[in-house]
């Protein structure tokens, strides 16, 4: 990959619909995982509950998502 970037534009890479897709589902999981961490080291039994509910909301979404592009494809 790392040769392909610097051979073409990045910008050029991300024009690809699937690539860019990709590329968002993948930083929608970091802002994720970044926040849950934060709010996890607040040490606050109430914010650990609702982060854990709603990275179970979260995650649950995009099963479903996942699932429906499937199907679509099928």
């Amino acid at each position: 990959m790392k040769k392909k970037i610097e051979k073409e534009k990045l910008t050029t890479i991300l024009s690809d619909e699937k690539v860019f897709r990709k590329v968002i589902i993948e930083q929608n999981n970091i802002i994720v995982e970044l926040l849950t961490q934060i709010a996890m080291s607040q040490r606050n039994s109430l914010a650990d509950g609702f982060v854990v509910s709603m990275k179970s909301k979260y995650l649950k979404t995009m099963e479903t998502l996942a699932n429906e592009a499937i199907e679509e494809t099928t």
